[in-house]
C-alpha cells in the first residue's frame, strides 16, 4: 500500500494542472496559465524523483524512459523561466492587463459552493490578487495556482480526485513526502483513475 499512496500523491499533485493546461494553455490564455507553469516546474521534478524511486533500479537504467525524463525535468525553469521570472510575469500581466485579474477570479468563481476547502483557497488567492507585489508575487503564484487546480478539479473531475487534492493541497493534511497522504480519501478511486487501461 505505500507503493499506491506514493502514486496517490503523485497523481493528486499533477492532475489538477493538467487539466488547466490542456483546457486553457491551447486556447492562447497564456497569461492566465503563468501561474500554473510556476507550479508545474517544482512539481514536475519532485514527480520524476519519486517514480524513479519507486522503481528502484528499473526506473535508473536506461532501458526505459525515466532516466531521460528525471535528466531533463530541471531544465523546465530554463524552458518555461525560473520562478522568479514567472512570478514576474504574472505580475505584469495583472499590471499591465487589468482584465486578467477578473477573468482569473471569474474561472475561480465557477467552482464556488463545491467546497469548504475550495472556497476557502478562492478566498484566499482573491485576497491576494487585490494588491499584489513582488514581496508576496510567490504566495500569489502559488495561491492562484492551487484555487484554479481546485476549481477545475471540481468541475471536470471525479469526487474522490478533486477530495483527495483539497486534502492534502488546500487543507495542508500531508506530509513533505509523497505518500504521505491524507485519512478517509477513496485511495481505489483515485489509483484507478490513473492506471493506463488495455486497448
Amino acid at each position: 500500500m505505500l507503493i499506491g499512496d506514493e502514486a496517490i500523491g503523485m497523481r493528486e499533485s499533477l492532475s489538477g494542472s493538467g487539466r488547466y493546461q490542456y483546457g486553457h494553455a491551447y486556447g492562447g490564455a497564456h497569461d492566465r496559465c503563468t501561474h500554473i507553469d510556476g507550479a508545474d516546474i517544482y512539481q514536475d521534478t519532485w514527480t520524476q524523483t519519486e517514480a524513479l524511486e519507486c522503481l528502484g533500479g528499473n526506473g535508473y537504467v536506461e532501458e526505459s524512459i525515466l532516466p531521460r525524463l528525471y535528466r531533463e525535468a530541471p531544465l523546465n525553469s530554463i524552458w518555461e523561466g525560473s520562478g522568479n521570472v514567472i512570478c514576474l510575469d504574472v505580475l505584469r500581466a495583472l499590471q499591465k492587463e487589468p482584465q486578467a485579474r477578473d477573468a482569473v477570479v471569474t474561472e475561480l468563481r465557477l467552482a464556488r459552493g463545491a467546497d469548504r476547502r475550495l472556497d476557502a483557497a478562492i478566498d484566499d488567492a482573491e485576497v491576494r490578487l487585490t494588491s499584489p507585489d513582488e514581496t508576496g508575487a510567490r504566495r500569489l503564484v502559488e495561491s492562484l495556482a492551487l484555487a484554479l487546480q481546485g476549481s477545475l478539479l471540481a468541475r471536470h473531475s471525479p469526487g474522490p480526485v478533486s477530495d483527495a487534492f483539497y486534502a492534502a493541497r488546500l487543507r495542508g493534511d500531508h506530509g513533505y513526502a509523497f505518500g504521505a497522504v491524507p485519512a478517509g480519501i477513496d485511495a481505489g478511486a483515485v489509483l484507478e483513475r490513473a492506471w493506463p487501461t488495455d486497448r
